[in-house]
């Protein structure tokens, strides 16, 4: 074999052996992540939300607020995540300002979202999945699904160590919205702090964050349980695929 070809050979051993490499490292970081992350029995915390996307020459731009709570209960996992937020759309060279609503309660059953948009309330009630999108253990098991996933190189956020995660959709669709997303996971707790989805001009187009994270406190089991407001019909998408 002549040098040539067994340098390309080497490079070749040497480019698999890195992939399984990082693949192996990405596989100890979800175990790390996951596991501290199932140590904790409650969590309160803020949460921002800003959005900038463009679909089918509408461009929609949203800022929102609001809070996020996770509470243990046996082997069942409850969620409620309240945000409120202004969204700005441009039609047609148009303009309207939108307030919005939303409310999502995941009992261990079932997800029940609660949109509020002009005065118009809809209810969803949904298998468990939507509601436990920052909920480490769901998160990888559906990126899995959904993406192919890379460990990137590990970065500070606001003085915080951070995982960072970067995910690309297995079937990706001309002029997505989305190309790519990151997800930035506390080294220490575990907790997700910041997810970051990009267009595919890597423009930011979708960031949400937590803050002021309180772990382990007493939260009233009562926060997670869902009544329907009067008067208007829940829509069961439970046996939706």
């Amino acid at each position: 074999m002549s040098r040539l070809r067994c340098a390309f050979a080497l490079l070749g051993v040497l480019g698999l052996s890195s992939a399984a490499a990082r693949a192996d490292d990405l596989e100890k970081v979800e175990k790390e992540i996951v596991g501290k992350w199932e140590q904790r029995k409650s969590l309160s915390a803020k949460l921002t939300m800003k959005m900038n996307m463009e679909v089918k020459g509408q461009r929609m731009r949203s800022e929102g607020a609001g809070t996020y709570e996770m509470l243990r209960r046996g082997s069942k996992v409850l969620v409620r995540q309240e945000l409120n937020a202004q969204m700005l759309l441009n039609a047609n060279g148009q303009e309207m300002k939108i307030n919005q609503a939303s409310l999502v309660i995941g009992d261990g059953e079932f997800d029940y979202t609660i949109n509020e948009t002009l005065g118009n309330k809809q209810v969803f009630k949904g298998r468990p999945k939507k509601s436990l999108e920052f909920e480490p253990t769901q998160m990888f098991k559906y990126m899995r699904e959904q993406s192919e996933l890379k460990l990137l190189p590990e970065e500070k956020l606001e003085g915080e160590d951070v995982y960072v995660v970067e995910t690309r959709p297995k079937k990706p669709t001309p002029n997505a919205p989305i190309a790519r997303s990151l997800y930035y996971f506390s080294k220490e707790t575990g907790a997700p702090l910041r997810m970051v989805s990009k267009n595919d001009k890597d423009e930011d187009v979708q960031i949400m964050q937590f803050s002021a994270l309180e772990f382990d406190a007493r939260i009233d089991p009562d926060r997670f349980k869902f009544e329907a407001p009067e008067g208007v019909k829940v829509i069961d998408q439970t046996s939706a695929p």
